[in-house]
């Protein structure tokens, strides 16, 4: 490990002990258990049944110390291989219980593998996160450790994560700021600098709401990743976003962990959104966006769109819901709809249907129709015990017809 990491991972253990002293009410647990398992054949016609089981878990003791852990198990058909997935494990030390009016700001000392998300980067951390607050509006975040992703089952240390954040509300707005030291292994290190700003007028017209944020990476002056965002409310149930962001592939993971854009981009992407919303009641929902990208390539300038258009809405008994979309990127194009409806049959069951059909147009030459259909009942066997059975059935370009079977059985503890 690096040796600044071993200094502030001995920093933040120390605070540990001062959570023992923090007393609480008295102690809780919950647990939700999923499996799933279905028959489905690939593109070679082979048959397979796959299996996904899920736990969560989580224990709050008396004196406050949290334990969370969330695993998966499924035996990951395409390798013929049965693999354990760690998405959380992690002990949590009360330090300060929080404020009358803002309980949920709880300082702690966050132990494990856990969500680490600061900046412009999401990714699990395997460490220490110490979250303070020394007033309603501010605080401090510090962490320290390794940045993975869910397929290392195991800590290593090729990619770490040393710094923190300080956020405080001043002048109306939120304002926050933050140093992070990246040391990769057999690579440049980071230092990255980051810094934003959110600011809400709800006193005039059109309620705007502006959030800027931004990065550096010292000792460079110019900015690494950006973000602008501004909202704006020209009726009641009326929302206008307008966004433009410039992102790099996730810069905290090692390179052989991130996201299928290194494979194709050699610049930062540049994302552009607009997007409309109105919810005249509970009842009903619609959206409309539209978003354009920007990139360089191997082969030159690339540019993607995504248009798409959703309604939600609740008739009665019933939940009914559509979508269509057109999205044009490096691969091709493609053009879809759907609907979905959700009828409750009694307080116990529920009807599900849905339905979907697309247009895709590939660059390997791929092109046709592509259909799926799904249906199947949820029942509430108890009340913390849930079974969904379903069966699909799609055709497409490897498949003249295909079906599917699947089941769902999730269990609730609290």
């Amino acid at each position: 490990m690096h040796k600044t990491g071993i200094i502030v991972c001995l920093l933040l253990m120390s605070l540990a002990a001062i959570a023992w002293h923090v007393p609480f009410a008295s102690a809780s647990v919950s647990l939700k258990s999923t499996l799933s398992t279905g028959y489905y054949r690939d593109a070679e016609q082979d048959s397979h049944v796959p299996a996904y089981l899920y736990w969560n878990f989580n224990h709050v003791a008396k004196n406050g110390i949290e334990t969370f852990l969330n695993v998966g198990l499924n035996n990951a058909v395409m390798e013929d291989l049965w693999r354990i997935y760690v998405y959380e494990a992690m002990l949590s030390f009360p330090i300060w219980q929080g404020f009358e009016d803002a309980p949920y700001r709880t300082s702690r000392l966050q132990v494990g593998r856990q969500l680490f998300y600061e900046g412009f980067e999401l990714s699990l951390l395997d460490g220490l996160q110490l979250p303070f607050y020394w007033s309603q509006t501010g605080g401090m975040t510090l962490a320290a450790g390794s940045a993975n992703s869910v397929y290392v089952s195991e800590p290593n240390w090729e990619s770490q994560v040393y710094g923190g954040t300080v956020h405080e509300n001043f002048a109306g707005a939120l304002w926050k700021a933050g140093y992070f030291f990246n040391y990769r292994e057999n690579q440049d290190s980071r230092n990255l600098v980051e810094a934003s700003v959110l600011k809400i007028w709800n006193q005039f017209f059109l309620h705007p709401m502006v959030f800027l944020r931004g990065q550096m990476n010292l000792p460079s002056l110019s900015l690494y990743q950006s973000m602008a965002e501004i909202q704006l409310v020209p009726l009641e149930d009326v929302t206008v976003n307008v966004s433009a962001e410039g992102n790099l592939p996730n810069q905290l993971l090692p390179e052989n962990q991130e996201f299928i854009y290194r494979m194709f981009a050699t610049s930062r992407q540049n994302t552009y959104r607009l997007s409309t919303a109105w919810a005249p009641g509970r009842s009903f929902h619609t959206e409309a966006s539209l978003r354009y990208i920007l990139f360089d390539s191997q082969k030159g300038d690339e540019n993607a769109n995504h248009y798409d258009l959703s309604i939600d809405t609740i008739v009665s008994d019933l939940n009914l819901g559509g979508q269509v979309g057109h999205i044009r990127s490096y691969g091709g194009e493609v053009s879809y709809g759907g609907v979905k409806i959700l009828k409750s049959l009694s307080h116990k069951t529920k009807l599900r249907l849905e339905g979907s059909m697309a247009w895709v147009d590939k660059i390997n030459q791929i092109q046709g129709w592509a259909y799926h259909g799904r249906s199947g009942m949820d029942f509430r066997l108890a009340s913390r015990f849930i079974l969904s059975a379903l069966a699909e059935v799609e055709r497409n370009h490897l498949f003249d017809m295909d079906a599917r079977a699947i089941l769902y059985v999730s269990h609730f503890y609290f």
